[in-house]
């Protein structure tokens, strides 16, 4: 374990790394997951909601209750000290983040709850939906994704469907 401060090249970083810890007590949907992840990292966390969401089923395994030191230290030591378990934990991670996470699966996924809500004469539902599942990926990639037709028939239903904060 080394402590470096605060860098620029974090694709260095993580290409440079074995395994990803992350033992925060709370999270939503951590790009301190998601980019070890997508850098093909087995990954230690917290077992709270948002790092589930970001790991998948199959990655429980590796989950640990916040605040037990013995339970992150045992499934540290258990990927540090298998490297084919290791390799293949952070294989499953870099698929779930190209199959679950892309900008295009995120934008089709997205379109639809949103062309869904629209439809729904109470979209409130439905427009919580997209913001909380999965997170901040979804409500960021919402402002890339809305054709100018879309983003005027949200406009135009004002508060009952959705708060629109201009840049």
């Amino acid at each position: 374990v080394r402590r470096i401060g605060q860098t620029d090249d974090v694709a260095g970083l993580l290409l440079s790394m074995d395994l990803c810890v992350h033992s925060a007590p709370s999270e939503g949907l951590p790009n301190g997951i998601l980019e070890p992840m997508a850098y093909g990292l087995a990954v230690v966390a917290s077992d709270v909601p948002g790092i589930r969401e970001a790991l998948g089923d199959e990655a429980s395994a590796y989950l640990a209750t916040p605040g037990d030191p013995f339970a992150f230290a045992d499934r540290i030591v258990e990927l540090i000290t298998d490297v084919e378990r290791r390799t293949a934990a952070g294989e499953r991670n870099r698929e779930r983040i190209c199959s679950s996470f892309s900008v295009e699966r995120l934008a089709v996924d997205t379109m639809a709850a949103v062309t869904a809500a629209l439809k729904d004469p109470m979209p409130w539902s439905k427009l919580g939906w997209v913001v909380r599942m999965p997170g901040v990926v979804h409500t960021f990639v919402l402002t890339m994704v809305l054709s100018r037709g879309l983003l005027r028939r949200l406009l135009s239903a004002g508060s009952r469907c959705c708060r629109i904060i201009p840049r």
